[in-house]
């Protein structure tokens, strides 16, 4: 009783009271040793043969490659795995490689006894790890701050890791698998993209990895489910820094992140590189970006929103934006095919988590918030819809690469028609034939040292920039000033306008526009309403004629009371004159605001161009495009006046006209 690690009362192996009816309960075996390894004491040697014996049976039991496949198929505490998903038991052993050497105590216990003890230490493990081994891998207890624990969520076709044990043997599986494709996602709690970088904020609180065997082997059937198939295998692994063992869980990736042997594709490289270097794993074996893939298959996608005119073709596709984000291409069917568009795509955060604010009532309100990513993954309402979220993503990024692959592969360098000089150009400098091989001897590398790049940096002269920053915002007040003073000149109220409004700029040089192919088209459904409308004007017209007495009175009324209305208003304008010429003895700039303050609430805006001037560009819908670009066209240079210049009669009008719109 005196020896060191040994207590004083109860059982004299532990310290610890039986439970009552006498039944010996003890933690696992292998906890149980690693506990007493952290404070530097010896296995106990005492009487207590049966409930020693009994925890080595269920260590035993553990060490077995029947009982890894049963934990890696359900994943910690219960979790189901993907349908078809199997390790061999070569797999199981090879991760058991990594995991540490645990002291076991004699053998000697009676069958029975070993099943009560085998069961409670399947059921109590993962409690167990997480209260010896703190985050960092170390003994927790004493005055650690209090972490939280994962919550227990079982995710359809998806294996949740979630403890360090678990993530070394899905690692050794997945590395195991290197002949296959490995899509990985990420996501980060801590960050606003818009204007932060990865480089320096955010923290990694989960990825997800999906394998499938046959990616862009050929065998696509054309409808987003390519590949041979194989046993398809989703991963989601909490790494989250705030709770136990989450960075544990991490460290047991590493040397699959690290691993140049197994290829792995990514939705914007650069991103997920430098969140994962930023938590301390360094990443290899770089196999393709679906970003740089997407813009090599069709460079015209950003910004273009598809006008989905009614035409029963593309009714599905009315509305969708065809830029490059991982939901706009994996929704795609044109890219994915349409059996994954509709199924499987990838649906944004916001259409899944955003909620009503709730008032002080309680009662949801109309301002809708976003929940942070750290709060999604750890509430309870929320964890399993975000788990499969996460998931999706590089289920999604998988199908995208091998949907891509297989496209630029049909894609040749040079069309076929033989009069693409520069494509036959490219194609005898690379030596390429198709678009793929471009991607793959070219691409693939680029797109890595633009991460280089990125890591890297380069020198920002502060300083200078500011000065030219600030040189940039006057020159644009200035021309800001110039285009509302002309505006002004060719219609009265015009410095008012919005001078960022396309609608406003389109009717000030194109107004009355129609143009005659969209015409054309609808010209039958506006015949139809034609006569509908003649009708209407007819019936109201005979209504007009048969009023009554009383209603002659009333309309008399009303255009009396519009009439005093209008009066007030003009009295009311010509005070406001008087007092801003009053004011002429103020400064000017008191003068100019209160001018602006007491500008008209509406102003009726007019095209101000002459009929010669036509749209150069149209825009995706139909209506000329006023975009910067083409309006530097139609202004053109001071040597060399673009259409504008014809456009408003010429000479000094035309260089006036010209001038504003540089």
């Amino acid at each position: 009783a005196g020896a060191p690690g040994f207590g004083a009362a109860g059982h004299g192996c532990c310290g610890r009271d039986p439970p009552a009816g006498g039944a010996s309960r003890r933690a696992p075996a292998r906890t149980r040793a690693l506990s007493l390894a952290a404070r530097g004491d010896r296995v106990c040697e005492c009487a207590c043969t049966r409930a020693r014996a009994a925890a080595a049976s269920a260590a035993r039991r553990r060490e077995s490659p029947a009982y890894s496949q049963r934990r890696l198929r359900r994943g910690e505490a219960g979790v189901a795995a993907p349908r078809g998903f199997a390790a061999s038991a070569a797999e199981v052993n090879e991760a058991r490689l990594d995991e540490p050497e645990v002291a076991s105590a004699p053998l000697g216990a009676d069958a029975d006894d070993s099943s009560d003890a085998s069961a409670e230490a399947r059921s109590g493990d993962a409690a167990d790890e997480s209260a010896v081994l703190s985050q960092d891998g170390g003994e927790a207890g004493g005055d650690a701050p209090a972490r939280r624990a994962p919550l227990v969520v079982e995710v359809p076709g998806v294996v949740v890791v979630t403890d360090p044990s678990h993530a070394r043997e899905v690692a050794a599986v997945l590395r195991a698998r290197a002949g296959d494709v490995h899509a990985i996602d990420t996501e980060v709690h801590g960050i606003d993209v818009r204007h932060d970088s990865p480089r320096l904020s955010g923290e990694l609180v989960c990825f997800s990895v999906y394998v499938r065997a046959g990616a862009g082997d050929g065998e696509s059937d054309g409808e987003g489910e390519g590949g041979s198939g194989g046993d398809p295998l989703c991963v989601w692994v909490d790494t989250d820094p705030a709770r136990p063992g989450g960075r544990a869980t991490l460290e047991a990736f590493r040397g699959y992140l690290a691993d140049p042997c197994v290829h792995k594709v990514w939705h914007n490289y650069g991103f997920d590189r430098h969140v994962f270097e930023g938590a301390g794993c360094a990443l290899a074996g770089f196999a393709g970006d679906t970003m740089h893939m997407a813009r090599m298959h069709d460079s015209g996608r950003a910004g273009v929103r598809k006008a989905g005119e009614g035409a029963a073709a593309d009714a599905a596709d009315a509305g969708v934006v065809r830029g490059y984000s991982l939901e706009s291409l994996s929704s795609d069917p044109g890219i994915v095919g349409r059996r994954f568009a509709e199924a499987r795509s990838k649906t944004s955060m916001k259409a899944l988590f955003q909620r009503p604010k709730l008032k002080k009532d309680g009662t949801p309100g109309k301002v809708m918030i976003m929940p942070t990513v750290r709060e999604l993954q750890t509430g309870e309402d929320t964890r399993a819809a975000w788990v499969g979220y996460s998931a999706l993503d590089a289920e999604a990024t998988w199908h995208l690469y091998d949907a891509l692959r297989t496209r630029l592969r049909e894609k040749r360098l040079e069309a076929d028609d033989g009069n693409d000089v520069s494509g036959r150009e490219a194609a005898r400098m690379s030596g390429c034939d198709t678009m793929w091989e471009l991607y793959e001897r070219y691409w693939l590398r680029f797109g890595e040292i633009l991460t280089d790049m990125e890591a890297e940096g380069m020198k920002v002269d502060v300083a200078y920039l500011a000065a030219q920053q600030e040189r940039a915002e006057g020159e644009r007040e200035a021309a800001l000033r110039t285009f509302r003073e002309w505006v002004e000149a060719q219609c009265p109220g015009g410095r008012y306008m919005n001078a960022s409004s396309v609608k406003q700029i389109q009717t000030l040089l194109f107004g009355g526009y129609v143009n005659a192919d969209r015409a054309a088209k609808y010209e039958p459904e506006l015949r139809a309403l034609r006569s509908e409308v003649e009708k209407a004007r007819h019936a109201r017209s005979l209504a007009d004629a048969t009023r009554d007495g009383e209603e002659v009175v009333e309309a008399c009324e009303a255009a009396l009371a519009a009439a005093e209305t209008a009066l007030v208003k003009k009295e009311s304008a010509a005070r406001q004159k008087t007092e801003i010429e009053r004011e002429r003895e103020f400064p000017t700039s008191k003068a100019t605001q209160n001018a602006e303050e007491d500008a008209p609430k509406k102003v009726m805006l007019r095209r101000i161009s002459e009929g010669v001037l036509t749209p150069e560009v149209l825009t995706a819908s139909g209506l000329p495009s006023v975009a910067t670009p083409v309006l530097r066209q139609l202004a053109g240079t001071p040597e060399a006046p673009g259409p504008l210049h014809a456009g408003f009669g010429g000479g000094a009008r035309g260089d006036a006209a010209c001038a504003a719109f540089r």
